[in-house]
Parts: C-alpha cells; structure tokens; sequence
C-alpha cells in the first residue's frame, strides 16, 4: 500500500488486479480512502463521455483522442474502454434504434471510433514480444468488428502478437490461419444474435481440424439461451459474458497455460 500514494488518495483501480477482492484491502479502502472521490469519479467520467460523445458525432478525431489521453492520466486503457468507449458506443446504437440519429452519423461514430483505437494501438503497443499468437475473428455475415478493435490494442500492450481476421471472415480463410501459423487462442466476436449460427458453424469447422483454445464472446451471448450456451460450450469453447477486460485476458492466459 505504502507504494501507491497518500492513503487517501488510494482507489480501488490503482491496486493490482490479483489483490482487488482480498477482504483486508477491502477492508483499508472502506475504511480509509476518500469518500468523495467515488463522486468525484463519477461527475468527471460523466463529463468526458459526453465530450467523447459529442467528438464521435462531429467526426473530430482528435476531441476523441484529447478525450482519451486526458483520462489516462488517471487511468489505464481498460478502464477508458470499459468507462467511456463502451457506454458511449451503446448510447450510440440506442439512438440509431431509436431514430434519435441518421444511420450516416452512426457509421461517423463508429469510424471515429476505430481510428480513436488505432491511434491507442499506435501508441500503447508494447515492443516487447510474448512467444503466443492469437487469432481474433468474427463468423460469416457479422460485420461489426469495433469489439475485435479494442481487444486488439489490449492484447498487442500486453505484447501478445495477434491476428485480426475481423470483420466477416470465411471459414476457409480461419483454417488456413490454422494450418500456416501456430496459434495458442482463437477469440470470435459476435454482436448480433442472428449470426449465432454462423458462429456455431465455424466452430465446428475449427473444431474438425484442431484443438486450439477457443474463446466466444461479445453482445449475441447475453441474449442466447443457456441450452445453446451449453452445447456451445461442449465443443470445449469458453464462453465469455458480462466480465471486464482485465478478467478476460486472465482467461486468455488461462486457457493458453493449461493447453501446454
């Protein structure tokens, strides 16, 4: 504790991730950290996303980056992605369903967007080099690929090499990545739920050729139901829902450790 600061100036996303449910250090920020930053939190999060919002629907790259640079100053990249990029980005795509925006400003959010994460690529990818590819790919028909993005940046950070096969990709091209490279983890993004199917068929298609770790996630799998989930899961895949970033490079490095 001693390390990070003043007591009161400790919060809940500056201890290490492995230490942040231990009962004792629970305990020593309930009791002695500030009580006003959680609302402080709140209120300067609250504000940046509506300037992130309003630099997506302007198409003004560079609002977005200031946005970006000006939180992690503060914070690390997950954090930007799972506070800001996220629900704004959901705000978006509620307002495209409600007719609240044009579907032109939609795909201007969106590509500002991309080029937000390309520009975090850039900057955050870490020189270092694990000796662990992985593949990131989207089923047949899925053309959103925003989710791939972003798990990109934090996979190269974290010095991984990774292959972005996303959006829409063949099966056929999939197995031909399998069969050239030596691959540790496939993840496979899905937004919509009605290229589940698509999905399900190239997992079977993977499945036939190799046993490499597969990870399936993304907003499709809080709307299928449990059975699909299971049958999805029988064919040794691991389902991810509803966990934040750091939780799920844990299960990446998980699943790659125990295939060895």
């Amino acid at each position: 504790m001693k390390y990070l600061g003043r007591t009161s100036d400790i919060r809940i996303d500056k201890i290490p991730i492995e230490y942040r449910n231990d009962v004792k250090i629970l305990s020593f920020l309930s009791t002695y950290a500030s009580k006003n930053y959680a609302q402080k939190d709140i209120i300067s999060i609250s504000k940046l996303k509506i300037k992130l919002f309003e630099a997506f629907s302007d198409g003004n790259l560079g609002a977005a980056t200031a946005v970006y640079r000006n939180h992690c100053k503060y914070y690390d990249i997950a954090h930007f992605y799972e506070n800001l990029l996220k629900p704004v980005m959901y705000q978006v795509g509620d307002m495209w369903e409600q007719k609240n925006i044009d579907v032109a400003t939609e795909h201007v959010c969106s590509n500002v967007a991309r080029g937000l994460i390309q520009t975090i690529i850039d900057e955050t990818a870490s020189r270092t080099r694990k000796d662990q590819t992985i593949l990131l790919c989207s089923p047949e028909g899925e053309q959103h690929n925003l989710g791939c993005c972003v798990i990109e940046s934090i996979l190269l950070a974290r010095g991984y090499r990774v292959l972005n096969a996303s959006p829409s990709a063949p099966s056929e091209s999939i197995i031909r990545y399998i069969k050239d490279v030596q691959l540790d983890a496939i993840l496979i993004s899905v937004t919509l739920l009605e290229n589940m199917g698509s999905a399900e068929r190239l997992i079977r298609t993977i499945r036939a050729v190799s046993d490499v770790p597969i990870l399936i996630g993304g907003q499709a799998l809080f709307k299928v139901k449990d059975e699909r989930k299971n049958i999805i899961i029988s064919s040794k895949v691991r389902v991810i829902e509803k966990i934040q970033l750091d939780e799920m490079l844990r299960q990446i490095r998980e699943v790659i450790r125990h295939r060895k």
